[in-house]
């Protein structure tokens, strides 16, 4: 049966940075976005509504990931807002966080700062990572962002003998029943551009040996885990987190307002509340 779950807290733990990773404060104004808005960096454009209504990871599913791997810290690439981060620290583990985005990365210290959290404003591509340092890395619902051409191998340098790669992703269920139909509708007469309505849908499942043949070749013994759950929205969830999709934030203005208040009295007419149904997955690899 699926289950409902809120956003994992981030524990009453006091700042235990990774030595020689300063946090860096939060001072003036969030910068801001740089020209041409490309998918991977929309994000940044609201962090707090990215941050608000983005779902966290279900704590059962971050217990197998981390699983095994030990009291250290855990190499997150693109740790955004800190939805992973905070399912990671309820779990006792320190993060060593890469988040390219400096508005993102504010937000990050704001939410995490005083936890065991080192914030560092790099991608994984760009970040000087220690070498064999940890035994975990998470990417959470970023890896499709990244050059795995590369990016296999920038882990495996930074992960121990055995260490762990855990590619997460959340997924909204194909079938959404009746409000997916009417979803669907809806989005044919205002939206027909946008061809994945519910966040997550444009990231499709992954499975690395397959689809990343030789960049993947440094992990071996991939396991898939998944676990289903519902979300319960009400107008104002279900409109912010639709607004947190690259897909809606390209769109322009007033074509997002008109569509988003369209959605909102779908809602209304459904009796003012909807329940979504969503699986998150997890991808493990050993670093051979």
């Amino acid at each position: 049966m699926a289950s409902l779950h809120p956003d994992q807290g981030i524990p009453p733990t006091g700042p235990a940075p990774i030595p020689g990773v300063p946090v860096r404060p939060v001072s003036g104004p969030l910068p801001l976005p740089e020209p041409g808005r490309p998918a991977s960096r929309v994000f940044g454009e609201d962090p707090i509504l990215y941050d608000r209504f983005r779902p966290g990871y279900p704590r059962d599913l971050m217990e197998t990931v981390v699983s095994g791997t030990g009291p250290g810290p855990v190499l997150e690439i693109g740790a955004g807002t800190g939805k992973a981060t905070r399912a990671l620290l309820a779990l006792g583990r320190p993060v060593y966080a890469l988040e390219p985005d400096p508005r993102m990365a504010a937000v990050l210290e704001l939410n995490c700062g005083q936890a065991n959290v080192s914030v560092v404003r790099a991608s994984l591509e760009e970040a000087r990572l220690p070498v064999e340092a940890f035994r975990l890395a998470v990417a959470a619902q970023t890896w499709h962002w990244v050059d795995p051409s590369t990016a296999y191998a920038r882990v495996a340098d930074a992960l121990t003998e055995n260490g762990r790669l855990a590619l997460l992703w959340h997924h909204p269920l194909d079938d959404q029943g009746m409000l997916g139909e009417a979803m669907e509708r809806l989005y044919a007469r205002l939206a027909p551009g946008i061809g994945a309505i519910w966040p997550g849908m444009e990231a499709r499942d992954l499975d690395p040996p397959r689809d990343h043949v030789g960049a993947a070749s440094r992990f071996r013994g991939w396991t898939y885990h998944e676990h289903r759950w519902e979300r319960r929205l009400d107008a104002v969830g279900l409109v912010g987190w639709l607004c947190s999709s690259s897909a809606h934030r390209l769109l322009p203005v007033p074509d997002r307002v008109e569509l988003m208040t369209a959605v909102a009295a779908l809602v209304a007419e459904l009796g003012g509340e909807v329940i979504v149904g969503m699986r998150t997955v997890a991808h493990i690899g050993l670093r051979v």
